[in-house]
């Protein structure tokens, strides 16, 4: 597996990736949402100001880093330099 995502800058976006990707990285975004189905090495959400996130297969980690305001479904906080992230159970 080699594929890479980077997504920068996007605002007001429902983004859904379909597949499987080595690693997901989000970038400066505002109130976006992401809906993925398996990503092999790691999900990473950073400079994010409202950010939905949810998985529907399988993510090993998710990082999430400089953000405001995060929801995390199916997925564990490895570290977090954020305020009001919140991980469903």
């Amino acid at each position: 597996m080699k594929q890479q995502v980077y997504i920068f800058g996007c605002e007001g976006a429902t983004i859904l990736l379909e597949g499987k990707a080595k690693n997901i990285v989000l970038d400066s975004f505002k109130k976006t949402k992401l809906v993925f189905d398996n990503a092999v090495s790691s999900i990473e959400i950073v400079n994010y100001k409202g950010v939905q996130v949810q998985c529907k297969g399988v993510v090993p980690s998710v990082a999430i880093d400089k953000t405001d305001g995060c929801l995390a479904s199916r997925g564990r906080v490895v570290r977090c330099s954020s305020s009001r992230p919140r991980v469903p159970r």
